[in-house]
């Protein structure tokens, strides 16, 4: 009852049926069940009439209070550093994609020696593409 309560201040003609299925599946009788819906009821009252700043969440972490919070100083990002660790990344790029151009290099020679004309150019291709993006990423 306290859920239904929870989310619908007042409850639907569906909740209440609800509620009453509980209540026939648990053997309660009406004289049972009429004090705890008057607490419950009251309850929800009370918590109307709250601001929602006093609600109570046990789920909830406590507040600090202002006189024990201990502020981090931030450390400031140095711009220098992060452009060495770029330039870095940038370099060990290149490097590859010299490395994969290279290989497409060499697969392009193995395919004009064998007299494959059609795969040495598509390898021709890509080895010129990868080696332009070597040279874009190096001077980065």
């Amino acid at each position: 009852m306290v859920d239904a309560i929870g989310r619908e201040p007042t409850l639907s003609d569906y909740t209440r049926n609800d509620l009453r299925r509980y209540q026939k599946i648990l053997e309660l009788r009406d004289e049972d069940v009429a004090p705890i819906e008057v607490k419950v009821i009251e309850s929800g009252e009370a918590l109307k009439t709250q601001p929602v700043s006093a609600w109570h969440f046990p789920f909830l972490p406590p507040q600090v209070q202002p006189q024990h919070r201990v502020e981090i100083p931030s450390q400031p990002e140095s711009s220098s550093s992060h452009q060495v660790t770029t330039s870095k990344t940038h370099t060990v790029i290149a490097i590859c994609s010299f490395f994969v151009g290279a290989l497409f290099v060499f697969g392009a020679l193995y395919a004009l020696s064998t007299s494959s004309g059609l795969l040495f150019f598509i390898k021709l291709i890509f080895s010129i593409a990868f080696i332009l993006f070597g040279i874009i990423m190096w001077k980065r």
